[in-house]
């Protein structure tokens, strides 16, 4: 498949990025500042348990470190899967003909809170043991003189492994909530998207860093009031936009099945798919193919 024109997903997955935090600003302003009072106060009782355990280690300042990320790693993860299963679950219900209402961020959190803190666990742990992969290889203390480049390609690897884990969780958490999978079958399924659609997790990636820069920037203050439920709609935009090349072929192969093999229809390349969707808005209304204007009259969507 020619993947030379993707820009047209990239600029829905802007569009519908933009538009769902900003119809729905409000609501989630207020879901993350109730998170992030939540996941205050347990960071807190977590680091007052284990600061004795932290502080033991004042002497291997490396070990007291790897502890430190580690921990914020964990904790990270765990309680940033469990909030994005409220926001994705509230993200994933916008559509054409409704919209949510503020319970199904709890009805989300309720059906897939544990399962969504499970999952972030393990693509923590994952992530802390390349951690330290990378430097038990690049330390160089633990091998040879003359395995030193080895090593040092080892942690390499694992250090880009770490990427590929962080580009797939940026999957995992909205395929496990709108699909409802197990584990297994969400790994699997994340890891496909991921390398199907490496532009488009790189574009997101991108967006996700904007958004914790504006936070840095702003003292906190982003964290405070949107970095959390911003990353989820975010990978809901992301999970919806990838699927969307797969709806357009499966439509086409449904359309072809009815009609003589002479003028069936061929899915060869981005511009095609791309002509079929702009066919498809002209006959739909389209929440997201609206222009900068459209802020200043938010009630007509």
């Amino acid at each position: 498949m020619n993947q030379s024109e993707p820009g047209f997903l990239l600029k829905r997955l802007t569009a519908k990025f933009f538009w769902d935090s900003y119809d729905f600003l409000g609501r989630l302003v207020l879901m993350n500042l109730i998170l992030f009072l939540l996941g205050g106060i347990i960071f807190f009782v977590l680091y007052v348990l284990g600061s004795p355990f932290y502080q033991s280690f004042e002497s291997h300042p490396v070990r007291q470190s790897f502890i430190g990320i580690s921990f914020w790693i964990l904790s990270s993860f765990i309680f940033g899967g469990f909030s994005f299963s409220g926001i994705i679950y509230f993200a994933s219900k916008i559509t054409k003909e409704s919209e949510p209402v503020f319970k199904d961020f709890f009805k989300g959190i309720k059906l897939f809170g544990l399962k969504s803190a499970l999952l972030g666990f393990i693509l923590a742990v994952i992530i802390i043991v390349l951690i330290l992969n990378v430097i038990f290889y690049s330390s160089g203390k633990f091998l040879p003189p003359s395995m030193k480049f080895i090593g040092m390609c080892l942690a390499g690897i694992c250090f880009w492994g770490i990427l590929f884990v962080f580009s797939l969780l940026m999957f995992s958490f909205p395929v496990l909530v709108t699909q409802n999978v197990s584990l297994k079958k969400n790994f699997l399924r994340s890891l496909l998207l991921t390398l199907d659609n490496p532009f488009l997790v790189l574009y997101a990636i991108g967006i996700f860093v904007i958004l914790f820069f504006i936070s840095w920037i702003t003292k906190g203050v982003g964290l405070f009031i949107f970095f959390i439920s911003f990353t989820g709609v975010l990978m809901n935009s992301l999970l919806d936009n990838a699927l969307l090349k797969y709806k357009i072929r499966e439509e086409r192969e449904a359309k072809n099945a009815t009609v003589p093999q002479e003028k069936k229809e061929t899915f060869t390349s981005w511009k095609q798919i791309k002509q079929t969707q702009e066919e498809k808005e002209e006959k739909e209304i389209d929440r997201y193919k609206r222009s900068l204007r459209d802020i200043l009259k938010p009630w007509e969507y």
